[in-house]
């Protein structure tokens, strides 16, 4: 690990920025080079989190001599490597950020100054998030039911979104994923961080669970705005295509524990452990359903155990 870069006063840094990425050179250094134009830079720590990269990252990381860059050996889900960025940060404000996303230059300073006037009232903050058509991206959505979780992994769409208004100062979210998404780390920490069960997906649910249940709120800033730019599709093969699915089924059914009870959690698990047994009898793409049958059925999520992801 690099030494500190930050100026840091007698307090520290304000906000520290957290990005993790895995194999995407691009998008990072455009989300960095968006970052070192942000107000108030001096007072931002920006964190890399590198999830066992093989592309060209260490380029990036040599193009930015003032961002911390942590490496992991292999790929081990982004919950675990929020939770080791979120250890190592030093400021009390931590602003999660995906690397297709690309910040204005006041969307961080702005976020902050809300969060530290609302400290009673606001459990997270984001910026608006927009698509590269300009229309509001797919980022915020009500809390998911059983249901919505379900039509989410077996469809990939069943999440219900919240369409927020553009020209509004202020709105609030039930559920805004961690795309671009600040929160203390005051309450990160009494979380006793990032819920590890959740290896790729619903960590961010979790948390805003969490948020609304302490009778706080998740807000967004609809003047401020950023850019989720379209990720790249890579080609996966169907070993890999499976782990990711249960990673995500898995998430799913237990965040259905905690909040509906042990077998509600079970019940839901062998919904989808028999869903994709009955696809793979059913010739359905019977190689990949036959591997999500076994990864579900051993509880398999993205932990570092794969020898190649994505």
């Amino acid at each position: 690990m690099k030494p500190e870069a930050v100026e840091e006063g007698p307090s520290g840094p304000r906000v520290t920025v957290i990005v993790s990425s895995y194999n995407q050179a691009p998008a990072l250094r455009r989300c960095l080079k968006a970052l070192e134009a942000s107000d108030e830079r001096q007072l931002i720590e920006i964190i890399v989190m590198d999830n066992g990269s093989r592309d060209e990252t260490p380029e990036v990381e040599a193009e930015f001599p003032e961002v911390t860059f942590l490496r992991l050996p292999k790929y081990f889900g982004r919950t675990k490597a929020l939770n080791i960025a979120s250890r190592t940060a030093h400021a009390e404000l931590l602003f999660y950020l995906s690397p297709e996303v690309e910040v204005t230059p006041l969307v961080v300073s702005k976020l902050a100054e809300r969060m530290e006037a609302e400290p009673d009232s606001l459990g997270a903050a984001c910026p608006m998030v927009l698509d590269e058509q300009g229309e509001q991206a797919p980022v915020f959505f009500r809390l998911p039911s059983r249901a919505a979780l379900y039509k989410m992994w077996a469809t990939g769409a069943g999440l219900e979104p919240t369409a927020v208004d553009a020209s509004a100062e202020f709105a609030t979210v039930e559920y805004a994923r961690f795309d671009a998404f600040m929160v203390t780390k005051y309450f990160v920490r009494g979380l006793n961080y990032l819920d590890e069960r959740f290896g790729e997906s619903w960590a961010d649910a979790e948390v805003c669970w969490q948020i609304r249940r302490g009778g706080k709120k998740v807000a967004v800033l609809p003047r401020l705005a950023a850019t989720r730019h379209d990720p790249e599709q890579p080609h996966r093969p169907a070993s890999v295509r499976a782990v990711l699915a249960s990673d995500c089924g898995v998430g799913a059914a237990a965040f259905v524990a905690k909040h509906d009870g042990f077998f509600a959690g079970l019940f839901f698990r062998l919904r989808l452990i028999f869903t994709s047994l009955g696809r793979a009898l059913t010739f359905r793409d019977a190689g990949y359903n036959f591997a999500l049958f076994g990864s579900l059925l051993s509880g398999q999520k993205v932990d570092g155990t794969q020898t190649a992801m994505m």
